[in-house]
């Protein structure tokens, strides 16, 4: 079978794992930021059914995309799915 590199990658993560992680990201914010980090867990959760990998981050992109018109939400969605999956892979 050959190698197909980045694309063939996929990261486990538990529920309990995301929440703590959620639970973290929204330390010390306002209730308006911390709304926006549930939304983006939210869709990362539906998105990606704990695993992470191209196709799954894909989706998100997509649904994120044809969601919000304003590029500041659509940030803030795809934003918390690169740190999460940083964060999940160190």
């Amino acid at each position: 079978m050959r190698e197909r590199g980045l694309v063939s990658l996929e990261l486990q993560f538990g529920h309990d794992e995301f929440v703590s992680y959620t639970d973290y990201r929204k330390t010390e914010l306002t209730r308006k930021s911390a709304d926006w980090i549930n939304r983006a867990s939210r869709a990362l959760r539906l998105s990606t059914c704990g695993t992470i990998s191209s196709a799954t981050l894909s989706d998100l992109r997509e649904k994120t995309l044809a969601k919000y018109n304003c590029e500041d939400s659509k940030s803030k969605v795809l934003t918390f799915a690169d740190s999460s999956l940083f964060s999940f892979w160190a």
